[in-house]
């Protein structure tokens, strides 16, 4: 049976949440497209926003700092 390793991580620091960091880009990107002209508009964007990101895999891991623990070995930089 694999081994999880838990992090905990304090509430405040947002620069390690990985959740943040996604926000974050979720606001930029949605921030470059023209104002919604209908109430079902803003709900599309993001998803198309949040669709594009997550078929960019290594944008996702670059949410984290702790990507180097998903990674395979020999991709990781030392």
């Amino acid at each position: 049976m694999p081994k999880h390793e838990v992090f905990y991580l304090p509430p405040d620091a947002s620069e390690y949440n990985p959740d943040e960091r996604l926000n974050s880009d979720l606001k930029r990107g949605i921030g470059k497209r023209i104002s919604p002209r209908s109430d079902n508009e803003p709900e599309h964007n993001e998803r198309s926003h949040l669709k594009s990101v997550q078929l960019k895999p290594n944008k996702i891991m670059g949410f984290s700092n702790l990507q180097q623990l998903f990674m395979p070995l020999d991709l990781c930089k030392v």
